[in-house]
């Protein structure tokens, strides 16, 4: 049996060397089929394994290393690429495995293992093989983690980033950047970017150093992109680029460059831009006016307010506007004070109080309105003189 736990490979302790079997086949890709075309058409196979089944239509043998590179070792990539949204077309078809077909193609012993001039080496398919690409993260100012990135709080310094994880200690039996042949020999002579997309905008953003011997890369898109664009969707594609020229910072607004580009092995994130103006609410407004013993008009007003927003508190700036009329009859409201407040807004409910206790004139009715930085009102209550 050539097989140990998560490899395939062939026994050349014995002689003769003992090579791949059907058990050997199954016992790695779950099925209990007995013919390799079953077992290749149906089983899990790691795409991310060098030796791996292959389309080669036209050969019986095996396939040499050469013969592989040239097929991308089984998958389907991009050549390199100039225009962002020929990327973005086609992003999440990238990296797929392309499996033998049913009718056309030769069903080959000889894929699971490597050869090269001989079988001597013991290398071949491993079970456990892992991407170049380990994992990402891809944050909002969101700290819940929902799709959301809030603007215009007075705190718009935090950017939506990118964290990519790369993998470590990528074998011989794993297929590597330098083994796909795009142009990029390791990820040391690479930089981390993205195209960042919204309706039909295309922006590309790059970091400003390779990654060099980096096992973890961050870039950060900043967050003055997305100050006036409440309302808006983007998405993020992640990307590796050979040049970063005019392409850092906030990047370029364009469709073609003229260095290399290549999506990379994850998915796209899409997320909203939300003014966190529009987030705040007030309610269970208190209001009263009375004559005090004086004969001055004295105006009571408290209210409750809160965010929806998902960020961690924050100063917001208010306007707490008071009106009067001197009748009923009248028509306009006049303006008797207006206070500017710094509000420090959370996902809890605060109090808000306020108290004018003499004014100079007597208004019949008077009027309390909070208005935000927009000069939205958020909440308007009236009381009468009885």
């Amino acid at each position: 049996m050539a097989h140990s736990a998560n490899r395939i490979y062939i026994d050349t302790s014995v002689t003769p060397p003992i090579g791949v079997s059907i058990a050997d086949i199954q016992a790695m890709v779950g099925l209990a089929k007995n013919d390799i075309g079953a077992l290749i058409l149906y089983g899990f196979i790691n795409i991310w394994a060098k030796y791996k089944p292959e389309s080669h239509p036209t050969i019986k043998r095996p396939l040499t290393e050469d013969e592989r590179r040239a097929n991308h070792w089984g998958l389907t990539i991009p050549v390199a690429l100039h225009s962002l949204s020929q990327i973005v077309s086609n992003y999440t078809a990238n990296y797929a495995y392309a499996r033998p077909k049913t009718t056309t193609d030769w069903y080959r012993f000889s894929d699971w293992v490597k050869w090269d001039n001989g079988w001597v080496h013991g290398k071949g398919y491993l079970k456990t093989a892992k991407c170049f690409y380990e994992g990402d993260d891809k944050r909002t100012n969101s700290y819940s983690g929902s799709a959301n990135h809030y603007v215009n709080y007075g705190a718009n310094t935090a950017p939506v980033s990118l964290s990519v994880l790369w993998a470590q200690d990528i074998t011989d039996e794993m297929i590597s950047l330098s083994d796909l042949d795009l142009g990029i020999t390791s990820l040391a002579n690479a930089y981390l970017g993205v195209i960042l997309v919204t309706g039909t905008t295309y922006r590309l953003i790059v970091s400003e150093t390779s990654i060099g011997s980096a096992s973890q890369s961050i870039l950060d898109i900043p967050a003055s992109i997305f100050t006036s664009a409440a309302g808006s969707t983007f998405t993020i594609y992640p990307i590796l680029s050979t040049g970063n020229e005019n392409a850092t910072g906030e990047g370029v607004v364009t469709d073609m460059v003229n260095f290399d580009l290549f999506p990379l092995p994850t998915e796209p994130y899409t997320f909203r831009v939300v003014d966190a103006n529009n987030t705040v609410s007030f309610s269970n407004e208190t209001i009263s006016t009375s004559l005090n013993i004086r004969e001055r008009q004295r105006v009571d007003f408290s209210a409750q307010g809160r965010s929806s927003a998902d960020i961690a508190s924050y100063t917001q700036t208010f306007y707490v506007k008071l009106y009067g009329k001197t009748s009923a009859t009248e028509d306009t409201w006049t303006l008797i004070d207006t206070k500017t407040v710094s509000w420090s807004i959370s996902q809890q409910q605060r109090v808000y109080s306020e108290s004018w206790p003499e004014l100079t004139n007597r208004f019949q009715t008077v009027k309390v309105e909070i208005e935000d930085s927009n000069n939205t009102v958020k909440l308007s209550a009236t009381a009468s003189l009885s």
